[in-house]
């Protein structure tokens, strides 16, 4: 309800940077044993997470042709689901081979510094073509 009316690129520009603080938490909670830090970052992975989501799936149901309206979302949602179960497959993988806490902080580690890069990437496009965020 609060980010009714917002554009995707303020959406995801603002979700990224807390989807990243978030996973940061999480190895930070983990690594001490802190219920109070993973309360913390789940909420703002959570909160991350659903900007960066609004704003993607926004942007697409905006730029799909009404005739192809049904094929294009549908193809986020394949994309979407794919991207978000594969990797937890490679984690629960990785888990078994060095240990749940290990391969967290590694797949948190990785997807914290991928939202960096992609929220440099929305930055430097939004400068460059002078778009509205």
């Amino acid at each position: 309800m609060l980010t009714y009316g917002m554009r995707p690129l303020r959406l995801q520009i603002c979700g990224l940077p807390v989807l990243a603080l978030g996973l940061g938490l999480l190895v930070l909670a983990g690594s001490r044993g802190s219920l109070g830090v993973l309360l913390v970052a789940t909420a703002l992975a959570g909160i991350g997470h659903g900007l960066v989501f609004l704003g993607s799936l926004t942007a697409v149901n905006s730029l799909a042709p009404p005739a192809q309206h049904a094929e294009v979302i549908s193809s986020f949602y394949v994309v979407l689901y794919a991207g978000v179960g594969v990797p937890v497959l490679g984690l629960g993988i990785l888990a078994t081979r060095t240990g749940l806490l290990e391969a967290v902080g590694w797949f948190a580690a990785s997807v914290a510094a991928l939202c960096l890069v992609v929220l440099t990437g929305l930055c430097l496009a939004h400068a460059r073509d002078g778009y509205r965020a």
